[in-house]
This record gives C-alpha cells, structure tokens and sequence, in this order.
C-alpha cells in the first residue's frame, strides 16, 4: 500500500531494486475533489540540546502569514512514530481550521537507539518536554496561534494528553481518548504493560519502583489542573482498561476542572463499530473548535 499526506492508501507495485512503482487501484477516488491540508516536516530542539521533529499538517484554507489554531496529536505507542503518509485523524482536524502537529517525541522508532530508549524512566516529561519545544518554536515561528490552541490523543497519545493537561494550563481543550492516568493500575490491568514491558519503559515495576509510576500518572498531578477534558474509552478495551477513564474522571471532577465522559459500549481499544467512530470523531472536534473558537461543522 503506497499513499502521501494528499492521497489515501492505494494498492501499489514496487521494485525494490530500480525504485519504480505505480499505482494500480485508487480505493478513494472521491479524494480528488476534496480540499486537503499540505504537510510539512518541522524540527527544534528540546532544552536539552536534543533535535526532534514532527510533521504539521497546515489547512488548504490557513492563510499566509496569519497565525493558526493547532492541534497537538501526538502518536500512540510510546514505540511508533508519525510519516509521511495519509493521515486520516489529521485531515480531519485540519479540514475543521487546525494546524495539526503531529510530534515524533523521543521514544518514537526511526531514529536509532539512545533516541528510542531515551524516556525509559522518564515516562510523560520526556514527552511533554520535546512536545512542548516544538509548540515553542511554532509559535515564535508565527505559525500557530498561542491563544487558540488544543492537545489531543488517543492510547499513548490519550496518556501524553492527560499528563500535559496536569503539567500546563496553556491549552484551551484537551482530549483524552483510551489514555493511561494512572500508571500502577495499568501495570495490573493492562493486557501487555506489565513484566519485561514494564522493566523496559519504567525501569521496574509499582512495587519497586513506585516514584517511577507515580511521576507518569496524570492523577498524581491533577491539583490545579484547569483544562477543559472530554474523555473518550470504550467499555471493552483491554489495552487500557476503562477504569483508566473512570479515575481521570473522577481526579478531574475532584479539583473543579471541567471535564466530559463519553463511554463506549462493546468497543475494544480501537473502534470498530461505524456509528460510534463517526459520534467519537464529531464529538471530538465539537469539544476542541468551540473552545479555540471555531465555528463547528458536522460533515
């Protein structure tokens, strides 16, 4: 399957040896009349010196030289990494005025080793820290707009949000969908984060290394927290137990800040059922456009 940030994937051949390929089906057609975001690859460097980049999707619409809102989406994982492909989350949001920002923090694949294994410990500041640079840098660059911003994810990327949403009060919504807020009851619920993944990522486990799981749980951090939250998390899921959902929830609710659940039925960790994909992504993109003050489109 062979795609870009303007094309969805399409059956393609491809000569390993000369490089040549050509598309054989076009499975969307109806993209061609569609007006899409451009994409770009952004970089900066964190306060530790470190380079990180990500890829930012700019709305056909945004105008040159006028400061957009963005939508930080980081990727799941921590262990994946955003390309340059079609995004389809991303074309969505930007086709509703975000800039997208789409960060390959350090943990993320593709850049060697030490980059990878560099938030082994550090779970949640390694990522805000290299995320947080990178909207830095974009709004010094004039690109993005400092007052109308918003912070989303889902998975790993639904655990960053939480944890910048309990770090930072600059973000006018947040999303959580299927995110981690409380990292020792991930450790015993979990279907995978547990044994040698959890030596791996947080050096240990809740029982001897307690501070290590406590750092990355956004509901250790919640005092203060003032960020607008809808949380999304299907019933079912067994990567991120619902109960995850429950107590941000309830962390949130506790400290006054405004907060959302929308609960699932039947889903797993990632959707499956039509009707609830197109209620989630709307209801999404409802919460974040009328807080950065974007009129709403349900399309």
């Amino acid at each position: 399957m062979g795609s870009n940030d303007q094309h969805p994937p399409d059956p393609t051949l491809l000569n390993i040896d000369t490089g040549w390929w050509r598309t054989i089906a076009h499975v969307n057609p109806q993209t061609k009349d569609w007006s899409l975001a451009s994409e770009r690859v952004v970089r900066w460097k964190n306060r530790e010196g470190v380079e990180i980049e990500g890829l930012l999707l700019t709305p056909a619409a945004a105008r040159e030289g006028e400061p957009t809102p963005l939508l930080v989406l980081p990727h799941g994982g921590p262990d994946s990494v955003s390309t340059q492909a079609w995004n389809t989350w991303g074309q969505y949001f930007a086709a509703r005025g975000f800039a997208v920002l789409r960060p390959n923090y350090r943990g993320s694949f593709g850049y060697g080793f030490d980059f990878y294994a560099a938030n082994r410990g550090r779970l949640g500041q390694v990522e805000f820290m290299d995320i947080e640079s990178g909207v830095d840098q974009l709004i010094r660059d004039g690109v993005v707009d400092a007052n109308r911003m918003a912070y989303a994810g889902w998975s790993w990327g639904g655990f960053t949000t939480a944890y910048t949403l309990t770090h930072t009060n600059r973000y006018k919504a947040a999303v959580v969908g299927a995110g981690i807020s409380d990292t020792a009851n991930q450790y015993a619920l979990s279907d995978i984060n547990h044994g040698y993944a959890a030596k791996w990522e947080y050096t240990g486990n809740p029982w001897n290394k307690p501070r290590v799981f406590d750092r990355a749980s956004a509901i250790r951090s919640a005092v203060g927290a003032t960020t607008p939250t809808l949380i999304i998390h299907g019933q079912n899921d067994p990567r991120v137990p619902f109960v995850q959902g429950i107590a941000l929830y309830r962390a949130l609710t506790d400290v006054g800040c405004e907060v959302k659940f929308l609960a699932y039925p039947r889903e797993p960790h990632g959707f499956r059922e039509p009707a609830h994909v197109a209620h989630m992504l709307s209801a999404w993109a409802r919460w974040c456009q009328s807080r950065v003050g974007l009129a709403y489109r349900d399309d």
